[in-house]
């Protein structure tokens, strides 16, 4: 029986340079991963259009030195820190 997976296109802005071009990112939910990246056609100002670096953004998103969590300095070395904490620590200063 073959795997059902869940692909849904959202739309963004991306916001690598000062274009702020649209896109649509088509994702699998199950897997949480990017598909593919294509410019949005309904987009008011970019049309369709994106750039290279609007199309790398599905890199950016796979790169394992990417920070999926806060970290804070301790020692000398960045240990993950929870949402709340980081929160709290922000504040505090």
């Amino acid at each position: 029986m073959a795997e059902s997976h869940r692909h849904e296109i959202v739309y963004r802005s991306c916001n690598l340079c000062e274009a702020h071009c649209g896109v649509a990112v088509r994702v699998d939910r199950d897997s949480n991963r990017v598909l593919d990246i294509r410019g949005d056609e309904n987009d008011a100002m970019s049309r369709g259009y994106i750039c290279p670096k609007a199309t790398g953004l599905q890199a950016l998103s796979e790169d394992p030195d990417r920070l999926r969590a806060p970290v804070q300095r301790v020692n000398g070395k960045f240990v993950e820190i929870s949402w709340e904490e980081a929160f709290d620590l922000v504040s505090s200063r």
